[in-house]
């Protein structure tokens, strides 16, 4: 006898997967998600998200980062569907800055910046002075924040400096001595303006006595520039007058050494006529020739004189020329 069963086999649907996402907003953040809606075959359902080195066993995720996330579903029955998503970010925001320096301290500085990455358009902030363009003009050296936030609300900032660029200075020479007699001539250069210690507005000025002197310069961009040198009367020789009037008024009565006369050693002097006849000699340089002849009354005419001395550690100085006395 034959037995007969009958058997109701049935089929399950295909399973879809459908993905969705949300991209990252700020670049190095894990603000993104993902999500599989599963419809068809025979559940229950066994997900799983892989991530790299990482698995995942929901349906979503998140507060992810970027990167790509693969995703399996199996149902009941051993179907099963692989697919995958991208989870994106935008680049990092960055930030260059090209700066031109202040000149002579003064507010003529300046910094652009250069923004990239992100999502426009960009909002943009100075820290220290307000301003919410690119460029900071028209400051003084110094250090300046600069803020940049991107359609996100993502943000930046970096540090950037301004340097001063200073003129070249000036010279009027080195401190220096000055032979009574003599004159120095300084001279700064070109200039828009000069000032000197006397109020002088001469591009140059002419020293004939020892002291201290000073200018300030004014250059087309109205920077300041200032220099100082301080010249000394004594050149380390001492110095004869070419004529004397020994009229006894006081004045120019005498004729001899004239400068520092306390460093002088060795010292001697001889007047001679112009035939030759020693009229006048000393080895003190305090004492000095009255234009008399032999303790009479003075001649008038020239005389040719000698100095020889010491000073300052140079010896065997010889001094001559003429004198002419005058009566």
């Amino acid at each position: 006898r034959i037995k007969n069963d009958t058997a109701i086999i049935t089929s399950s649907t295909a399973v879809h997967v459908q993905l969705s996402h949300t991209d990252i907003l700020c670049a190095g953040t894990k603000t993104g998600s993902v999500e599989a809606a599963i419809t068809g075959g025979t559940e229950p359902y066994i997900f799983q998200w892989t991530s790299g080195t990482q698995t995942f066993t929901n349906n979503s995720l998140t507060n992810i980062g970027a990167g790509t996330y693969d995703f399996n579903v199996q149902d009941a029955v051993g179907c099963s569907i692989n697919t995958s998503v991208l989870v994106t970010e935008p680049e990092p925001l960055k930030i260059d800055f090209t700066t031109q320096p202040s000149y002579c301290n003064f507010s003529n500085g300046s910094a652009s910046a250069t923004v990239s990455g992100g999502v426009q358009p960009y909002s943009f902030f100075w820290s220290q002075r307000g301003n919410t363009t690119q460029i900071l003009s028209n400051v003084m050296a110094g250090n300046y924040q600069f803020n940049v936030t991107d359609k996100n609300s993502c943000t930046a900032s970096l540090l950037t400096t301004i340097l001063n660029t200073d003129p070249p200075g000036i010279f009027i020479g080195n401190d220096t001595t000055l032979c009574p007699g003599n004159s120095i001539v300084l001279y700064p250069g070109i200039y828009s303006k000069y000032r000197w210690q006397n109020n002088s507005a001469n591009p140059s000025f002419t020293v004939t006595n020892a002291g201290i002197y000073y200018v300030h310069v004014t250059d087309n961009l109205g920077c300041v520039i200032k220099d100082t040198i301080k010249i000394i009367g004594d050149c380390g020789y001492i110095f004869f007058p070419t004529a004397f009037t020994p009229n006894n008024d006081r004045r120019n009565d005498f004729f001899g050494p004239f400068g520092v006369l306390s460093t002088v050693k060795d010292y001697s002097l001889v007047v001679y006529n112009r035939l030759g006849q020693l009229v006048f000699k000393s080895i003190d340089p305090y004492k000095k020739w009255d234009g008399k002849l032999q303790g009479n009354s003075p001649v008038s005419g020239t005389y040719v004189w000698i100095a020889k001395y010491s000073n300052k550690g140079e010896t065997g100085i010889v001094q001559k020329g003429t004198v002419t006395v005058i009566y």
